[in-house]
């Protein structure tokens, strides 16, 4: 029956505690503190104390007269175990770690030092020197609340706990201000009091553990809206770029065609006029569809509407056809494309959308390479990968612009008079179609 009780007293004590004190937070709000003591520490110990002081009396020791005292020592002991033991272990197993700076070490030893020197004056035999009568119980508070504010719930526990050994000690001893008529007494009156002032003690530990919680929620909820507000004032900056650039490359084509129509349409005009008029208006023609067809990529992209045409394609196939297309823009910068192809690489893929990535790749190549320049595409197989790598002669990437490389509207030189043209969408849209092919 005593057993029956003892697993009762843990069944209901967490259910209780779970139901009602917030479970394993229970030691981390000043509410739900006093609630643990409440329904762990008063009612649920009830239940043991009730079943065994009931079977003791009922196999005739002690006598029905003895119940009360029985009972309220049975229930004091149990209380003092949930008020006192169980928050140590149960703090103490959650977060056995402990992370301090060496200057924190220092104040817990400091602390410590304290606590067990006024422990041995209140409980032990220099406690002899003061009148039983004096509240001197009451001068381990201070270094209570010392451990409540400075470190936390499981260290204050861990503090009580050891007011709580130094005061047993010292009453079963017939020391200390509880040390009365009958150590059974003593130590109910000392349970009752180490109760108390354990359950006041974590309830301020766990207030100030809250209050310091809420301060570091709060200064990270004022520093995810610093980098937010940074985050939109960068975004509006690049929109108003991207503004002047968008509007500076329509722009600038549609000059250059405008001029030339001029020209065209000028009485008398020479044939080679008219064929250089008609050739800058058909470049910069197609100049204007390749923006607005990587606005609509982008866009499609974005909003989740690409679809693909996948079938088994060879990848040389697709790289040579990109090569043809630019090799006239190198040849007028006197670029030599060099291919080192493995022809027996196959891929599961859209063909138009592959060979856009490496027309992507190649043109950024060719645009940032100078005169006289070598541009190199590699194709081969990493097993069941395939890997295309493009490299140029070029000055490359700066360092600190990398981690924007393939964001869209992005490019190392922003200004409008940049000497490179583009709305810096190519190489986000590079990155979109690999990944939409499971690439990276």
């Amino acid at each position: 029956a005593i057993a029956t009780g003892n697993t009762l007293e843990g069944l209901v004590a967490a259910w209780l505690v779970n139901r009602f004190a917030g479970g394993r937070m229970a030691f981390y709000r000043a509410r739900t503190v006093f609630a643990y003591a409440a329904l762990a520490g008063l009612v649920s110990t009830a239940v043991s104390a009730s079943i065994g002081v009931t079977a003791l009396v009922l196999s005739g020791s002690p006598a029905w007269g003895g119940y009360p005292l029985v009972w309220l020592t049975w229930w004091l002991g149990d209380a003092g175990g949930a008020l006192l033991m169980a928050p140590v272990l149960l703090l103490w197993l959650e977060n056995p770690r402990i992370e301090w700076p060496r200057a924190m070490w220092l104040e817990f030893g400091l602390l410590l030092a304290p606590v067990v020197t006024v422990s041995l004056f209140v409980f032990g035999s220099l406690g002899a020197i003061v009148d039983n009568n004096a509240p001197i119980s009451f001068l381990s508070l201070p270094l209570l609340m010392w451990a409540a504010f400075r470190f936390g719930p499981r260290e204050t526990v861990t503090v009580t706990f050891v007011v709580a050994a130094i005061s047993v000690y010292g009453t079963m001893n017939g020391l200390g201000p509880f040390a009365v008529v009958t150590a059974n007494s003593g130590l109910l009156f000392l349970q009752a009091y180490m109760a108390t002032i354990a359950t006041f003690s974590l309830a301020v530990a766990a207030q100030v553990a809250q209050i310091h919680a809420a301060d570091r929620e709060r200064a990270q909820r004022l520093h995810l809206e610093e980098v937010a507000r940074r985050r939109a004032e960068e975004l509006n900056r690049a929109k108003d770029q991207f503004l002047a650039t968008i509007s500076h490359e329509l722009r600038t084509p549609l000059n250059a065609m405008l001029a030339w129509l001029y020209v065209a349409r000028s009485p008398g005009v020479e044939p080679a006029n008219m064929a250089r008029a008609l050739e800058v208006i058909e470049g910069n023609t197609r100049h204007q569809i390749r923006l607005i067809e990587d606005l609509l990529d982008v866009s499609r992209m974005l909003s989740g509407k690409y679809r693909l045409e996948p079938r088994t394609i060879g990848l040389g196939g697709v790289i040579q056809s990109a090569i043809d297309t630019v090799k006239l823009a190198a040849a007028n910068k006197d670029i030599q494309i060099e291919c080192d192809l493995d022809e027996e690489v196959f891929v599961w893929g859209d063909a138009v959308r592959l060979q856009q990535v490496v027309w992507n790749l190649l043109a950024n190549a060719v645009k940032f390479t100078p005169n006289g320049g070598r541009v190199t595409i590699r194709l081969s197989a990493d097993g069941p990968d395939a890997v295309i790598t493009v490299s140029d002669t070029g000055p490359g990437v700066p360092e600190e612009f990398v981690a924007h490389l393939f964001e869209p509207f992005m490019q190392a030189d922003a200004s409008i008079t940049r000497r490179h043209g583009g709305l810096g969408l190519g190489l986000s849209i590079v990155q979109q179609l690999v990944q939409l092919h499971g690439g990276t």
